[in-house]
């Protein structure tokens, strides 16, 4: 009849989708097809675990997720929530406990094609009786996942951006980011300095070792395109320092979770020492924006130098004993004006930048150790990678790399032994290991209060991180001169970076993933 079109329309049904596709007269169908997906019941595909609570002290908002077809709502349909908690029929369990607390509650995600529930345990503790974290629920067995590869850069930065030993920054410096999930990392750039990128983390992680196995993380935010890694201070950093200066190194780099920080050094500053230290900021977690807040120094008689380095954010609870919202630690280097033979702890308060300049710190640790360090909990060979301070804990971790052999300064193979994974003139003692040194939080507070002395706290507890596959060589040291580290409280995930490592040949980090338990 005129007017009439002949329609022919194929199904075709795959696992879950539907493929429609129509044809149209003569023509083929293959041009014409849609996507359905057909509806489902809802499978709950997060959390796998709910982080401990403290008493009177906010709790880490969750988000529940699950795949199915819309809209689903949330319910406890077993156990009881903690007093001060809900559970919002979006699925965000969120609140404040004012009770301690331990039990299996079960949350249902439910639509109109049916349900799913998970059972999950809940515990919140005094503050007075948060856990103290040791090596079997941080690094010990079991607590591995696996580990990915930094992308390449297209070659959009120095060749060697990820070279340059100890302090250049090259990999050295890694923080979370809970907006994307994703990770900043530092590289030093084709002008030396050190900028900073963004990564993913992949869903899943490689055991085998083999960089060849392992998941290559992409490129996202500022970072999706080249080139790749960028100055936060918006191309100041060199600005407090001299004309006699080297190329400003970075010093540490670490988010709040809202704002990101970096501190810049000079292996050797205008003065022939290294004493300058400051501290820039970028307001929000954009990397190209936001607003740039420096240069900032450092309140107190302690050399600049001191006070910069890794830093973390202390949990809300700890905040008021601890004079601050974030802790720093120092590094070591073998110079003069920079010598502290043992770990340094400071915290101060985020809301100053900008506002107070020097900027004021409460020392909290200042260990001295006898000689050069020399003793079974530290050495000049020591250096601080990361602060990891998990919240619905006590401890703070100091996670470093540490020389287990015969130290010595000088140039290896002629002031003393050969020493095949630092070629530079320095302070060794192949083989070398990274190491922890857990802090206790009381100890720390009673320093702030004053009942205590910064140069009196010790670790609690101090452990050689067990290598994992593949990264020791054969005389039992890393592989790798520098290593980075970083904790994602929200999830609580240690990552830990090997850098400038000849696995992957290119010197890119490989970053390894451990899965805290308390």
């Amino acid at each position: 009849m005129p007017g009439a079109v002949n329609v022919a329309i194929r199904w075709r049904r795959a696992g879950g989708s539907a493929t429609v596709a129509a044809g149209i007269g003569n023509a083929s169908a293959a041009g014409l097809q849609a996507a359905v997906t057909a509806p489902s019941a809802p499978t709950i595909t997060s959390p796998a675990f709910l982080v401990a609570g403290t008493v009177n002290t906010v709790y880490p908002s969750t988000t529940f997720t699950a795949s199915g077809s819309t809209p689903i709502t949330w319910t406890v349909t077993s156990g009881t929530l903690p007093t001060g908690m809900a559970f919002s029929s979006a699925g965000v369990l969120s609140g404040t406990p004012t009770a301690t607390a331990s039990g299996s509650i079960t949350f249902t995600a439910t639509n109109a094609l049916g349900a799913d529930s998970r059972a999950l345990t809940l515990t919140v503790s005094a503050a007075g009786s948060l856990p103290l974290l040791y090596e079997a629920n941080v690094t010990g067995s079991g607590r591995y996942l696996g580990a990915f590869r930094v992308p390449s850069d297209g070659g959009q930065a120095n060749p060697n951006n990820w070279s340059g030993g100890v302090g250049s920054g090259a990999g050295q410096y890694i923080a979370y980011n809970p907006s994307l999930n994703s990770l900043f990392i530092s590289s030093r750039n084709a002008d030396g300095g050190p900028n900073i990128g963004q990564i993913s983390i992949p869903a899943s992680f490689d055991t085998t070792g083999n960089p060849a196995n392992m998941p290559i993380a992409s490129w996202v935010g500022a970072s999706t395109s080249a080139p790749y890694f960028f100055d936060i201070t918006g191309g100041n950093r060199g600005q407090s320092f001299g004309p006699g200066s080297e190329n400003p190194t970075c010093a540490g780099m670490f988010t709040d979770g809202v704002n990101i920080y970096q501190s810049f050094e000079d292996f050797y500053d205008a003065s022939g020492t290294a004493t300058i230290a400051p501290l820039w900021k970028r307001a929000g977690l954009g990397i190209t924006s936001g607003t740039i807040t420096g240069p900032t120094s450092w309140a107190g008689s302690r050399t600049q130098r001191t006070l910069a380095g890794a830093g973390c954010s202390i949990p809300s609870y700890w905040r008021s004993a601890l004079g601050g919202d974030m802790l720093q630690a120092d590094k070591q280097y073998s110079i003069n004006s920079n010598q502290n033979m043992g770990p340094f702890l400071a915290s101060w308060d985020t809301s100053q930048v900008g506002v107070v300049n020097p900027l004021p710190n409460t020392v909290l640790c200042e260990k001295q150790y006898p000689g050069e360090g020399e003793t079974p909990l530290w050495s000049n060979t020591a250096t601080c990678a990361g602060l990891a301070f998990p919240s619905g804990t006590r401890s703070v971790l100091h996670i470093g790399r540490y020389g287990t052999g015969s130290i010595y300064y000088g140039n290896p193979g002629i002031d003393g032994p050969a020493d095949p994974v630092n070629s530079y003139k320095s302070w060794h003692a192949y083989p070398y290991r990274w190491r922890i040194w857990a802090y206790d939080a009381e100890d720390l507070a009673s320093v702030k209060a004053g009942t205590k002395v910064a140069n009196s706290v010790d670790p609690y507890s101090t452990w050689l991180v067990a290598g994992p596959p593949n990264t020791l060589d054969a005389g039992g040291s890393t592989l790798s001169i520098t290593v980075g580290a970083c904790l994602d409280d929200v999830n609580k995930r240690l990552f830990i970076a090997e850098c400038e490592t000849s696995r992957t040949g290119s010197l890119q980090p490989i970053i390894h993933v451990f899965q805290l338990s308390f």
